[in-house]
């Protein structure tokens, strides 16, 4: 019977091993496929300049790159750059220069680090969760981590999210030692947990308030105030040490920190195109209710969210340990980002971990169907692969390309098509290099004023399409589409360039935000029909 057992166990543990092979299998194909989209094009997304300008700081190598103020010009601590600058400069040792030298390099390496992290954050993920768990459990949450859509899709283009996502669930790591132990060295680490959450995003201050509510759940329990107070200076030692190594210009410049923390502040979220509350969107276009409707079921793929929703449950009935940790993560974080009228959805990631490993933890909520568990778990990660795979074969160029030929080709008698395009935001549309590579270019249109000097071409990206529609109904931008659609103006629609995702039509019910992502753009080309002197005037030349 003994050995029938170790058998049993070592069939158990070598499925295990198999599951968790595949499970990071699929998080690095969803994290590594197409990461080189548009710079094998010879462009990239205009925010990802920022990045390769701190990378090169390190180029050639130096420890002033480390402490250099021009780190601070970003609206980001320095650690997500240090890590991509040192990358760089060890990939320029190595003569890894796959696109000759410049920005692309840069670009590429930074979203290759990123997705480093997005790999190691789904094995961090499953690792917490065995611990609080065991071993399904733990299978369980990285596989459920390992495919959630935003975050494999924000590794597609170069930002500090998914390495800060990742610094959280260190906190989590952290969290749990100090409420199992109540250790100054468990707050140490905690706290220095939550530094690096900080040097990587200037949010990630929200792991203050989790270090400060696990330490207030051990004194709690132990009934020491004293204890809270001991542990509070540890956690805060931990914290200012590893913020410091994270951005040192941080550390040597406190009070340029504070300016930009002014700036984000005043930032108006009007000025987040499609990514602030407003009123098209209904009884859920407010602070919190947005996130719980809209918001995680895009970012998680619905069944996940499900699940989630199962798992809080499931916390309140066990009310257990990991469970006050993890909440104690996830809380102060979505209040911060939850109550801000922006929804830029990369916000909300640094929650995510904690929620897929409540998630992992459904399977307890209704103990007679326990069985089904694993095949609710399995369905559930299909469908998001699905979601997510289908999310990022949209990462391309293909669209702006084959709309440039589409327009070289339709010019006639040697003239050069004029074309023209919303002003807002063109850059952020990827037109510049595609429309040049066949000798074109596009004069950018102010509101109001698209057709003022009668392009032979109007293309209007479903970027501002959307943003009109759902931003500003009654704006100057609304009023001409809607002359356009209507026919009053002398354009037809020619020819629409648009790309698929899993239930996209469910998502963008949700919001109509959720069709446009950052390498992924919609389009549609209106061409501007003759009048009926020069139709007649080409007629008789026929």
């Amino acid at each position: 019977m003994m050995g029938g057992r170790r058998e049993s166990g070592g069939v158990v543990g070598a499925w295990s091993v198999a599951l968790g092979v595949a499970v990071v299998a699929g998080a690095m194909f969803l994290r590594f496929w197409r990461i080189s989209w548009a710079l094998t094009d010879g462009t990239w997304f205009p925010d990802e300049t920022l990045w390769a300008n701190s990378a090169a700081f390190f180029s050639p190598l130096s420890w002033h790159a480390f402490v250099d103020d021009r780190h601070l010009r970003l609206p980001y601590p320095a650690g997500y750059a240090i890590l991509s600058g040192l990358s760089l400069a060890a990939a320029r040792t190595l003569a890894f220069n796959p696109f000759g030298g410049g920005n692309a390099d840069a670009i590429l390496i930074a979203r290759l680090v990123s997705a480093t992290a997005g790999v190691a954050c789904v094995v961090l993920v499953g690792l917490f969760a065995r611990r609080l768990g065991g071993r399904a459990v733990g299978l369980a949450a990285a596989a459920l981590m390992a495919v959630v859509p935003l975050h494999a899709m924000q590794n597609h283009y170069a930002s500090s999210d998914v390495v800060h996502t990742t610094s959280v669930v260190l906190v989590m790591f952290a969290g749990y030692a100090v409420a199992r132990r109540g250790t100054r060295a468990s707050a140490l680490l905690l706290g220095a947990a939550s530094g690096l959450a900080f040097g990587t995003k200037y949010t990630g201050l929200a792991m203050m308030a989790t270090g400060g509510l696990v330490i207030l759940d051990v004194a709690i329990r132990q009934r020491r105030v004293e204890r809270a107070i001991d542990l509070g200076v540890w956690l805060v030692a931990g914290f200012l040490a590893a913020a410091a190594l994270a951005c040192p210009p941080c550390a040597l410049d406190p009070a340029r920190v504070v300016g930009m923390w002014r700036w984000q502040w005043n930032f108006k979220s009007t000025d987040f195109v499609i990514n602030h509350l407003v009123p098209s969107l209904g009884w859920y276009g407010r602070p919190y209710a947005y996130q719980l409707v809209a918001a995680f079921p895009f970012i998680l793929g619905w069944p996940v969210y499900a699940l989630v929703l199962a798992g809080l449950v499931a916390a309140v009935k066990r009310r257990d340990v990991g469970d006050r940790v993890v909440l104690a993560t996830i809380l102060p974080y979505f209040l911060a980002m939850g109550g801000s009228p922006i929804t830029l959805l990369r916000y909300l990631l640094p929650v995510v971990p904690g929620l897929i490993v409540l998630a992992a933890r459904s399977g307890s909520l209704v103990p007679r169907a326990r069985r089904l568990w694993p095949g609710m778990v399995a369905l559930a990660c299909v469908y998001s692969f699905v979601l997510s795979a289908s999310q990022i074969a949209r990462y391309s160029l293909t669209a702006q390309q084959q709309m440039a030929h589409w327009i070289a080709e339709g010019q006639t008698g040697g003239r050069s098509t004029r074309i023209a395009a919303p002003a807002k935001l063109q850059r952020y549309v990827l037109l510049t290099r595609p429309l040049a590579d066949v000798g074109l270019s596009c004069t950018a249109a102010e509101d109001g004023r698209w057709f003022e000097d009668a392009p032979d071409v109007f293309v209007l990206p479903a970027l501002h399409e959307v943003a009109i529609r759902r931003d500003e109904p009654d704006g100057l931008a609304a009023a001409e589409l809607d002359r356009l659609e209507a026919g009053e103006l002398p354009y037809r629609a020619a020819r629409r360039w648009s790309s698929w995702y899993l239930q996209r039509e469910f998502y963008t019910w949700l919001d109509p935000g959720f069709a446009i992502a950052e390498g992924a753009m919609d389009f549609t080309v209106y061409v501007r029909e003759p009048s009926p002197e020069r139709a007649a005037s080409a007629e008789r030349l026929r």
